[in-house]
């Protein structure tokens, strides 16, 4: 399902004009107790006067979202196709936290690896009402999914959760896949592309089955064989929400596939 995302790539958030000229403060909306205290304030700005020179610009608006009061009013995030590197995603830990109300952070194809998942995760505390996380197209690799694990386990309200084109490999499908009970509610789970063979979707089927609302599951490209037949089959006939299912491009065999599809007419096979 990696393609159909780009049709959240566009710019809702990013819009707020940046002065590079001089860090001056601006009126603050007074909801925001945590925030508005003087030395919250201070720091902020004064991190901001001295790192904005390094900042990519929509790490910049983020920042001016901030200052100008508007972040509790802000539902989505989209960063996507923007370079972080090791210094961004330093400043994007430091301001994506101030996003109580966030609904959608979308960070396809930033070239974020594993470790910055750790360096994010405390910054998913305050990011309770998260419906949408998208990191597709990233360098996310095995040690990625311990550290995926402690960002699940932040996010209880996900409905939308896409990894696809990434390198998690089955022992990192192994690590985060006990977290996806704390994320009952999703509804769109996208895998594709991420190697994670027969033993990845066997760890990963248990959890996927408390899973009740979950409608599509990407597993496309993910080098699963034959002996992926059962799991497949229990997942199918068990997910009574589910009605897509991406398993093109694996080697289940095509006459295993007609047997899969028999057990369970209703779903759409991609």
């Amino acid at each position: 399902m990696g393609t159909c995302v780009s049709a959240n790539s566009a710019n809702k958030v990013v819009s707020i004009k940046i002065d590079n000229t001089n860090s001056r403060e601006t009126e603050h909306s007074p909801a925001d107790k945590r925030y508005s205290s003087n030395p919250n304030r201070k720091i902020l700005l004064d991190y901001y006067a001295a790192a904005r020179s390094q900042m990519h610009r929509k790490i910049k608006q983020l920042f001016e979202i901030i200052f100008s009061g508007d972040h509790l009013d802000t539902k989505e995030i989209n960063l996507n196709f923007t370079k972080i590197d090791v210094v961004s995603i330093y400043h994007l830990k430091t301001v994506l936290q101030y996003f109580e109300n966030l609904k959608s952070l979308c960070l396809w194809k930033t070239g974020i690896v594993s470790r910055d998942l750790k360096r994010l995760s405390k910054s998913f505390e305050t990011l309770t009402k998260l419906e949408t996380l998208n990191i597709q197209g990233n360098n996310i690799d095995t040690e990625g999914g311990k550290y995926l694990s402690g960002i699940l386990r932040k996010t209880k309200q996900l409905k939308v959760l896409y990894l696809s084109e990434n390198q998690l490999g089955y022992e990192g499908c192994i690590s985060f896949a006990p977290c996806l009970r704390s994320i009952s509610n999703l509804e769109q789970l996208a895998l594709d592309e991420n190697k994670i063979q027969d033993e990845g979707l066997a760890a990963l089927v248990p959890n996927l089955l408390a899973m009740t609302n979950l409608k599509y599951l990407g597993l496309r490209y993910n080098d699963l064989t034959a002996n992926s037949k059962n799991n497949l089959e229990l997942l199918v006939t068990s997910l009574a929400n589910l009605k897509t299912i991406g398993l093109r491009d694996n080697e289940v065999p095509d006459s295993v596939i007609q047997v899969i599809k028999f057990r369970a007419p209703k779903i759409e096979f991609l």
